[in-house]
């Protein structure tokens, strides 16, 4: 028959170690399961955390590789590709002459802002002697009277002396030298329209300037002169200097030698 104390730790052990435990009829077998399930459990709750710690330390190895080999995958896809000789000659040939292409335009347009502005800006241009010289005509009272008060000024006529509605755009006629003296002249020539000139017919204007470094430094008129066609030239400036008039030599020592003239005799 059975005693209850031998079922007791069973039963006890039942409860806590293992689900599936089955009663012993004797208390021998009893003690040696009981003995059997705590060594199976002990080996099991002192081998799991092992085999976690190697399971851990394995997932943490590979996800080291395998983001090393991410790191290199993108350092190697970042990296520059490497070019081939004639891939590099092309590219500085091209480079190159797109350097010089840019330079050339920047080039190009300071040299047109820079006659642009020495040309059309600057008191002493053609074009401002001009302006300025055709302001004198056009306030003359003598010119209005010849020419009339509608006045045209325009460059150089084309070869056959005839005009057309692009007379005013053409070039004004003009040269610029330098004399002995260091002195700058400018000569200037243009035409005038007018209403009391007979059609087909202008006047010509002449003029000329010099401007002295060693006094005002401005350009200053010489002449100034009106040509109309059959009439005579009307001067508005002249400040030419009269050359000086030489005296009849009378020989050395009052005494004329050479030749004489037989026309002065006679």
């Amino acid at each position: 028959m059975l005693r209850l104390p031998a079922i007791r730790p069973a039963l006890l052990l039942r409860a806590t170690a293992a689900p599936r435990t089955v009663l012993s009829l004797s208390t021998s077998r009893v003690g040696l399961t009981s003995t059997a399930l705590l060594r199976s459990a002990q080996f099991h709750y002192s081998a799991s955390p092992s085999f976690q710690t190697s399971n851990a330390s394995r997932s943490t190895s590979s996800s080291s590789n395998s983001s090393s080999n991410n790191n290199s995958n993108k350092t190697n896809s970042n990296a520059p590709p490497k070019l081939s000789l004639l891939k590099r000659i092309s590219l500085f040939t091209s480079f190159s002459f797109y350097s010089v292409v840019v330079l050339s335009g920047v080039g190009l347009l300071g040299l047109v802002i820079y006659y642009f502005v020495s040309e059309l800006l600057l008191p002493t241009s053609d074009v401002q002697l001009f302006n300025k010289t055709f302001s004198i005509i056009k306030k003359d009272p003598e010119c209005q009277r010849l020419i009339g008060t509608k006045m045209q000024a325009h460059g150089e006529t084309n070869e056959s002396g005839t005009n057309n509605k692009w007379a005013r755009t053409r070039p004004l006629a003009s040269k610029r030298g330098m004399d002995r003296y260091g002195r700058e002249h400018v000569w200037l020539q243009f035409h005038i329209e007018g209403e009391l000139l007979e059609p087909g017919t202008d006047a010509l204007v002449r003029m000329e300037m010099i401007r002295d470094p060693h006094g005002s430094n401005a350009f200053e008129y010489r002449y100034l002169v009106l040509e109309l066609p059959n009439h005579p030239r009307v001067y508005l400036i002249d400040s030419t200097p009269n050359p000086a008039v030489k005296a009849k030599s009378s020989g050395f020592l009052g005494v004329k030698w050479g030749k004489k003239d037989e026309n002065n005799d006679n």
